[in-house]
């Protein structure tokens, strides 16, 4: 027979206090991790990328371009489209304003990839192109899932340079793919604003961290608890 005379566990003060949670968790990655080979002006992107997984070893496999964090924050202070490869990183990404932020897994999608010879995922870029007529100028795009979105994105582009967002997060995930497609983006000569992240990891916690850090940038999201991702709060703070 269960014994139910067992007091329940005694939580830090903290446990109550989302703020003071995150705040403890901050503490003690920054405790653990070295930015200093890091410009300081993407130090709190690599913070949120770190923290949405809870793994301090993602340090040594991030890229962020010196240009990304301003001109990210330019884009969201801005409102411009944010195109997502999936659903769960649109709906990780905190939007207090009326930013566009957009997905396509239509059937007209599934008719382009039958088309282009490509997955109904590759072709949402495509798919894109139709819908922005600036060829992404002036657009975010955020890839968190699929690796043959930037694939696609990659091939697009060395077949017409105009096409070229004004900034891309590229941490697809996987076995299969993930690795080539970031240092694919990693060997053009002239990329695009890029944040991404090295080798099969990746996914949607840190693709919406990333976007979230580039609102905190710029004052667009509120509450140090405001950009949390995934259920991942309490990540280094257990």
């Amino acid at each position: 027979m269960a014994d139910n005379s067992k007091q329940p566990p005694q939580y830090p003060d903290y446990f109550h206090l989302a703020d003071e949670i995150y705040h403890h968790s901050v503490q003690r990655l920054r405790a653990r991790v070295n930015f200093d080979p890091y410009p300081p002006h993407t130090h709190h992107i690599i913070e949120r990328m770190i923290h949405a997984v809870a793994d301090e070893s993602l340090i040594h496999d991030i890229r962020i371009s010196d240009d990304f964090p301003a001109t990210a924050r330019h884009i969201l202070q801005q409102q411009c489209p944010i195109y997502c490869d999936s659903g769960m990183v649109r709906a990780g990404i905190i939007n207090q304003n009326p930013h566009k932020i957009f997905i396509y897994h239509d059937d007209h999608t599934k008719q382009l990839a039958e088309q282009i010879g490509r997955t109904r995922s590759a072709a949402q870029v495509d798919h894109w192109l139709e819908m922005d007529k600036n060829y992404f100028h002036n657009a975010m795009i955020v890839i968190g899932n699929a690796p043959t979105v930037l694939f696609r994105l990659l091939e697009l582009m060395a077949q017409n340079p105009d096409i070229r967002p004004s900034a891309l997060v590229a941490v697809p995930v996987g076995f299969v793919g993930a690795a080539a497609a970031k240092q694919a983006l990693m060997n053009i000569t002239n990329p695009p604003p890029f944040a991404t992240l090295l080798g099969n990891r990746g996914g949607t916690p840190i693709a919406a961290a990333i976007v979230n850090a580039c609102f905190d940038g710029h004052g667009l999201t509120g509450g140090l608890t405001g950009g949390l991702t995934g259920g991942l709060t309490g990540g280094l703070s257990q």
